[in-house]
């Protein structure tokens, strides 16, 4: 399988969600499958201006001069695409919304009806989609509505949701639960 893996984490590598794709990417290789990794925070990505540009005057390119082609390019080598981030506001972090909106060139501008449905034609092929967050202090109604609308971007995609992951951060509590139950079980051990 080819995955193309958009990190829309804004932060320097070594942060929870990193981590964690750094672990998915060593295991999807260890399976056979190519990987490639685009950290969207040391890309130069615009923002879409909502010109339409890559539809009809530039077909399949982008007018904006930066590096919103390479996520394209991703997109039409892949099998499956996962984004990541962390939740920010209720929400995927901004980076990774921008990169996003910056995929309009994978769809064409042509409307059918699918499943009762208008979704529009595709330029390349069906994509697979996977979303992994960082939780964050996001609730659980908002990575529900996050969900949903990745959901709906697979199925504009014609692909299928593969899965969701939440990355979570020990709390503070959880720690020290942690830490007094192994003192507790060290203790227990010790006086037998």
């Amino acid at each position: 399988m080819r995955i193309a893996i958009f990190d829309g984490d804004p932060r320097v590598p070594g942060s929870l969600l990193d981590r964690d794709l750094i672990a998915f990417t060593e295991q999807a290789v260890a399976r056979g499958d190519r990987c490639e990794r685009l950290r969207l925070a040391d890309l130069k990505l615009h923002q879409c201006v909502g010109c339409f540009d890559c539809w009809v005057k530039t077909p399949g390119r982008c007018r904006l001069r930066d590096d919103g082609g390479h996520l394209v390019a991703a997109l039409a080598r892949a099998d499956l695409v996962v984004f990541a981030a962390p939740m920010r506001m209720g929400f995927v972090a901004s980076l990774l919304k921008r990169a996003n909106d910056r995929v309009i060139p994978i769809l064409l501008p042509y409307i059918d009806v699918m499943r009762g449905e208008c979704h529009h034609l595709l330029r390349y092929h069906a994509l697979d989609v996977a979303l992994v967050v960082e939780r964050g202090d996001a609730t659980a109604e908002e990575l529900a509505a996050t969900e949903r609308i990745y959901k709906r971007l697979a199925k504009n995609m014609s692909g299928k949701f593969a899965w969701f992951k939440v990355v979570d951060a020990p709390r503070a509590e959880d720690l020290a639960s942690t830490s007094n139950s192994r003192k507790e079980q060290s203790h227990a051990l010790g006086a037998h």
